[in-house]
């Protein structure tokens, strides 16, 4: 898996997702705001409408390749639609436990510790990069309260 190179990406102002993937000489799998970025086709894409979501629709991306499945989203920044998130994404993500593949899941959770995401997702998770790339000093995260406010 290492030797695949994977992005998980979010509709910026400053770069589309279609000149990322010029740029880097990535497939483009697209849907709303969010994208996977890959150097292989994956045998299947779905696309989880979050369902709560107050200024613009929030979506799961899954993508199934060979070895490994992708998770991509952006959650709601306050529990009042984040928490109803967390069970719309463990129950699309549950139907591919039988797989047998790891599932990676990624994305801007707007989280810090001990916020809802980290009290109620992240404990069926192994995290795999250092959390203060996830949630670190200076982040705007790390302004945020619990109900996502700055």
């Amino acid at each position: 898996m290492l030797g695949k190179t994977l992005i998980g990406h979010r509709e910026h102002k400053n770069v589309s997702q279609e000149e990322l993937a010029a740029a880097t000489g990535l497939k483009l799998f697209f849907a709303n705001d969010e994208c996977i970025l890959s150097k292989t086709e994956p045998l299947s894409t779905e696309v989880v409408d979050l369902k709560y979501y107050k200024f613009y629709k929030r979506i799961l991306m899954i993508a199934e390749f060979d070895d490994y499945i992708i998770a991509n989203t952006h959650m709601s920044r306050t529990s009042e639609y984040g928490l109803p998130e967390v069970d719309v994404i463990t129950n699309a993500l549950a139907k591919y436990e039988g797989k047998g593949k790891p599932i990676l899941f990624m994305g801007d959770l707007n989280t810090r510790p001990g916020f809802y995401v980290d009290n109620k997702l992240m404990p069926l998770m192994q995290c795999i990069s250092p959390r203060q790339m996830a949630v670190g000093e200076g982040t705007y995260h790390s302004e945020m309260n619990a109900e996502g406010q700055y």
